[in-house]
């Protein structure tokens, strides 16, 4: 059942229409300055945006580059309805709200596509952006047309075509922050019928993060080339080849400990919590860490062959195939005893896809795109010996046992040693309660995860006009899905000393480690051993002892690799009405369905089940009404959007209680709201516009959830008692009674404006600025953390020499220089990181064109 827009919405999202509508007649006296057309793909066939019924922006190469764009993160920054977070290890990318896990064998809520070739994980938003010709952002299920994974939308990037005329062009840039760019293109006739396209990027930022100890963070290393080929062999069939690859790489972390509100870390003297550009991280032993960062490298290559039928009829077959490499080492506090440490990651994706459609006559009263789509994707995480994460599981079991000897009666004849004798079991068993996991067996054949994930479906989509104000388009696709998959648990669990997971030490030991550790426990000595060996025997859980606990609480080695299979088919329909008032107005109705697949855990530390380690499909249905308004005879673009998705079934990240992430089908939810955007050319000179969206996310039902460990501590603190019973909490009934999604600022607009006029004889000069704003929104499953609002601002100044085709820019980012939070979570331990927005950046860039 619907539910109504809520806190007074209903009057805040007609505005814009009303507007639109009412002061359309008023505005159509200038003449001669109309905007240039924007032609898309958006439905798999070619039209212009305004004739798309679909709340969209576009990005053209020539306004990727006045704004600084340059990857799908700077993308986000200046688009309404999107966000991407980086969160060092992984990523994630949202759209209205809805994004999926940040975790790195979940995919994309939002499907991204390269030349129309899916590319799963959302990782690749770091990856550069370069010789574009033009990024769609589709917002709302798009499955009909796209598949499963555009559950919430869908970024197309199309790369530039290979011209029948050569042209060519270097770009020079650089700027503070020791960054530098180098990128350029060339492009012309090999033959009469071939063409052919070069381009490359090569683009480095040094580091602004100052690290006490260990290297420093916050640099990137990007460089990519692609190389394509145009070809018609004969006048009614056009091939379309390249392949491209490309590099990223973070140098050093980007995150850092923000604040220790229970003293985790405050028995480590000198550390330093800080926001700013200053971070503290890397440590002894296992945190130490020589070169943390991420390395990823991808190679795509596509093959697209259009044929010209007869009758008008267009046949296209786009083969699709991509490799992906991920190298990270990261870790998550800044102490030297970590409570949770990813100490590398390798993981391969390959992938393969091949898509078949026709196309019938545009020019008839029904027309229509039909197909089919098979695709295959394999995942891998690669055994390293190096690659292990480390998980402290001492931090939820020792401070009790601790506090235990401490206050024991029976031990108060120690008078003032007593605490010291305490602190010393934990001290002789630290590290038989650190689990490492390693990506893999020890002679590196087997894998920690394989995956093999196949998808077959087809799909349809037609239009019909009724009359030539009057249009219906129905759409259907059928999707069907096998995920077969192997996965490793315990099977080669350590402990922090090497030796088999579930291994103890035996009382002399641990007498013997405390002592080591403590010369003042001399006196004692003697008494160590019974006291530890009472301690390692008594009952911790039911059927457990405390020399036991290590078994109890993760998988123990020796645990079977685990087989299994998931299958999952699905329809997924839509409707659009579409009525034209004129030829400068179209109104529209949109119903559509969505689709993401289900999955498998590879994060949880207890032995493999299906009903622990694996997670469903999540459905979405969608209502939009918008529409599309060209002013100012011609002069002016208004575009307005209303809409309403619910989700059920939605896929969500939560803590074990023993401490391990893992996604479960916990959620319905709801987003709604509104998304505008206006474009306007006041002079041949000046042109302003921006864009607005309201968003209302939030969640409609749950399940019980495990607390992680802030929210255990500060419902403690609070005075709730969880000795006999687990801390729970449900999503649409927070404790702290904020039920709205992550990622979903409740407002983001952008300004710009543009000046371009002749100066001089043979020269033209172009400013152009933007404010960008994003409201604060949670970072967190439980809302208890938030990334700050934003205000950003850009500018670009450039003087063209239209005779020499040379131009020279001075631009800037964030020139008001936020350090605002863009990531904000909870560490192990119940303190808290955080990541800033990159700082001021500006610099000189010089363009030559022949």
């Amino acid at each position: 059942m619907l539910r109504s827009f809520r806190t007074g919405a209903p009057s805040l999202l007609l505005a814009p229409l009303a507007f639109a509508i009412q002061t359309a007649p008023v505005l159509a006296d200038d003449a001669g300055l109309a905007l240039e057309e924007i032609v898309v793909t958006a439905q798999r066939r070619t039209e212009s945006a305004v004739d798309v019924p679909i709340s969209m922006a576009v990005e053209t190469g020539a306004t990727l580059e006045k704004k600084g764009i340059a990857t799908l993160e700077g993308l986000s920054l200046q688009t309404p309805s999107l966000i991407t977070q980086d969160g060092g290890r992984v990523s994630s990318v949202a759209m209205r709200g809805l994004g999926s896990p940040g975790l790195d064998t979940v995919e994309s809520s939002v499907g991204i596509y390269i030349d129309e070739v899916y590319f799963g994980r959302s990782r690749l938003s770091r990856n550069p952006m370069f010789d574009m010709d033009r990024v769609e952002v589709l917002r709302g299920p798009q499955g009909t047309l796209y598949g499963r994974n555009t559950i919430a939308g869908a970024i197309s990037m199309y790369t530039a075509r290979p011209s029948d005329e050569f042209s060519a062009r270097v770009i020079g840039e650089y700027g503070n922050i020791e960054s530098h760019k180098l990128e350029g293109y060339v492009s012309g006739p090999v033959t009469d019928t071939l063409s052919a396209r070069l381009a490359g990027i090569n683009s480095e930022r040094g580091t602004y993060l100052d690290n006490t100890i260990g290297p420093d963070g916050g640099g990137q290393d990007s460089e990519g080339y692609r190389a394509s080929l145009g070809w018609n062999p004969v006048e009614t069939v056009y091939v379309f080849a390249k392949y491209e690859h490309m590099t990223h790489e973070n140098i050093g972390m980007y995150d850092q400990l923000i604040s220790d509100p229970f003293g985790a870390y405050a028995y480590y003297p000198g550390l330093d919590l800080k926001r700013d550009d200053k971070q503290q991280v890397n440590g002894s032993g296992l945190q130490a860490l020589s070169e943390p960062g991420g390395h990823y490298d991808a190679d795509i290559a596509a093959l697209h062959v259009d044929w010209d039928l007869p009758g008008d009829y267009a046949l296209t077959a786009i083969t699709g195939w991509s490799e992906y490499d991920a190298r990270s080492r990261d870790w998550i506090s800044a102490s030297p005893d970590n409570p949770l440490t990813i100490n590398g990651l390798t993981e391969r994706n390959e992938y393969y896809s091949q898509e078949l459609r026709i196309q019938s006559p545009a020019d008839r009263r029904f027309h229509f795109v039909a197909g089919g789509f098979v695709d295959s994707f394999d995942v891998h995480t690669l055994p390293r010996a190096e690659d292990f994460a480390a998980l402290n599981l001492g931090t939820q079991v020792l401070p009790p046992l601790v506090a235990g000897l401490a206050t024991s009666p029976q031990l108060a004849f120690l008078g003032d040693l007593q605490d010291d004798v305490a602190r010393g079991y934990a001290v002789g068993t630290a590290e038989y309660f650190r689990l490492i996991t390693p990506s893999g067996s020890p002679d590196g054949r087997i894998s920690n995860l394989d995956q093999e994930i196949t998808t077959w479906s087809l799909f349809f989509e037609g239009e019909y006009e009724f009359t030539d104000q009057w249009h219906l388009i129905l759409g259907v696709r059928y999707t069907d899905e096998e995920n077969e998959f192997a996965l490793s648990k315990g099977t080669w669990y350590r402990n922090g000393l090497g030796l088999p997971w579930g291994s103890y030490p035996s009382a002399a030991e641990i007498a013997a480690s405390a002592l080591a550790a403590n010369p003042a426990l001399a006196p004692v000595a003697g008494l160590l051993p019974v006291v530890y060996g009472a301690t390692s025997s008594a009952e911790a859980r039911p059927g457990y002892t405390v020399s036991q606990l290590p078994t109890y609480i993760a998988a123990p080695a020796g645990t079977p690799r685990a087989r299994d299979r998931l299958e999952d088919d699905q329809w997924i329909p839509s409707a659009k009405l579409q009525y034209f008032m004129d030829d400068d107005t179209m109104f529209y109705f949109t119903v559509a369905s969505g689709f993401k697949a289900g999955g498998v855990n590879s994060g949880n530390i207890n032995v493999y089940t299906r009903a622990g380690d694996t997670f469903g499909a999540e459905e979405a249905l969608s209502f939009e009404i918008g529409g599309k308004f060209t002013l100012q005879d011609g002069a002016a673009q208004l575009n307005v959007a209303l809409f309403r998705t619910e989700f059920d079934d939605l896929q969500t990240a939560t803590v074990t209680p023993q401490g391990a992430v893992t996604v479960v089908n916990a959620a319905a939810a709801v987003t709604q709201g509104v998304e505008t955007d206006l474009t306007w050319r006041l002079t041949e000179a000046v042109t302003v516009g921006g864009a607005y969206a309201w968003l209302d996310a939030y969640y409609d039902d749950s399940d019980e959830l495990s607390c992680g460990g802030y929210m255990l501590k500060l419902r403690q603190t609070a005075g709730e008692d969880f000795s006999t019973t687990p801390c729970t909490y449900r999503l649409d009934d927070m404790p702290n009674g904020d039920d709205t999604l992550q990622r979903a600022p409740e407002h983001t607009a952008t300004l710009w404006g543009e000046y371009y006029a002749p100066v001089a004889d043979g020269w033209d000069l172009q400013v152009y600025g933007s404010l960008n704003y994003r409201d604060e929104s949670s970072t967190t499953l439980d809302n208890y953390f938030y990334a700050d609002d934003l205000t950003l601002l850009g500018a670009r100044v450039a003087l063209y020499d239209t005779r020499r085709k040379w131009s020279v820019a001075l631009y800037g980012n964030n020139l008001l220089d936020e350090d605002g939070l863009v990531l904000h979570q909870e560490n192990s331990a119940g303190a808290i990181k955080g990541m800033i927005t990159t700082p001021r950046t500006y610099g000189l860039q010089l363009v030559k064109e022949w």
